[in-house]
């Protein structure tokens, strides 16, 4: 057992995560860090009725769960900067974890948290929605829609429900207006990007960095079928960049996107789009622990 003390330090569990560690987690708490204090959530409502009344009690606040998990927490660590977002992740895709060098294993992230390095990052913003990764119109919108009705979740399921789609789908019309500039034509996806993947490793936007104070403007066309193992092999490997069927553009301004398309998602969170979208970056928004892995 590593030694100080942890009275600082609190734990929200999230069971209905992606992939539910909570048993396994609770009992490494019990057995190694019987001081620290968790509690497990009911919903997201009562996460965060729970954040704000023990916020007196904690300066270091571990989530357990995923992108989702994180994405509805938000607002409280916004309205509270003092407070450091820590995450153990057990999402689906876990793209902050990823992005942010939080592992699965509970000691490392209690030597990190021994260690007090603390950052200051970026967030985005559409429609008054806070999100930590990314804002997306379109083919991944949709697949997020189609995601949150599924019992079962977990990369395979995801693999399934984006190939049915990739081979249904059908490009729709937007306007994007964003410095100065407008882009009109037929999109099968766009993604505002405060980091670089969708989560489970496939990075739709390789340069993004969530502490630059700007987001990533991704136009993606329909992929002729025959180029698709070419675009999916450069998802997963950060060599996507601008060609006939992809566009970047990064920004610190406001994004409008204007369309009748209804899909969108912020963190794999799905929302209904009303004819527009405004998507931001908001600069130094949370504060989040450094880890080791950190780069």
């Amino acid at each position: 057992m590593l030694s100080g003390k942890y009275s600082d330090v609190f734990v929200l569990i999230n069971p209905n995560a992606g992939i539910d560690r909570s048993e396994n987690f609770i009992r490494v708490l019990q057995t190694d860090y019987p001081e620290i204090s968790y509690y497990v959530s009911k919903n997201y409502s009562d996460a965060l009725d729970v954040l704000h009344e023990k916020s007196d009690r904690f300066t270091y606040c571990i989530i357990v769960g995923g992108d989702g998990t994180i994405n509805q927490l938000l607002p409280f660590f916004v309205g509270n900067k003092n407070k450091v977002l820590c995450v153990y992740p057990s999402g689906s895709g876990n793209g902050f974890a990823l992005e942010t060098g939080f592992k699965n294993n509970f000691h490392f992230l209690i030597e990190d948290i021994n260690a007090r390095q603390t950052l200051l990052m970026d967030l985005c913003m559409a429609n008054g929605k806070y999100g930590v990764n990314l804002v997306g119109i379109g083919l991944d919108g949709y697949v997020a829609s189609l995601f949150q009705h599924q019992q079962k979740r977990g990369l395979w399921k995801y693999i399934v429900l984006t190939t049915k789609a990739i081979l249904s789908f059908s490009p729709f019309s937007a306007k994007i207006h964003v410095d100065g500039q407008t882009f009109e034509s037929t999109y099968w996806g766009i993604v505002v990007a405060n980091v670089r993947q969708f989560g489970n490793h496939a990075y739709i936007a390789p340069l993004a960095n969530p502490f630059d104070r700007m987001v990533e403007l991704v136009l993606v066309k329909k992929i002729p079928w025959y180029k698709l193992p070419a675009f999916i092999f450069r998802l997963f490997t950060k060599k996507l960049q601008s060609n006939n069927y992809l566009q970047y553009m990064t920004t610190s301004k406001t994004v409008l996107i204007e369309t009748i398309y209804r899909f969108g998602h912020v963190d794999g969170e799905p929302f209904e789009v009303q004819k527009s979208v405004s998507a931001k970056v908001i600069p130094e928004a949370i504060t989040i622990l450094k880890t080791r892995y950190l780069r």
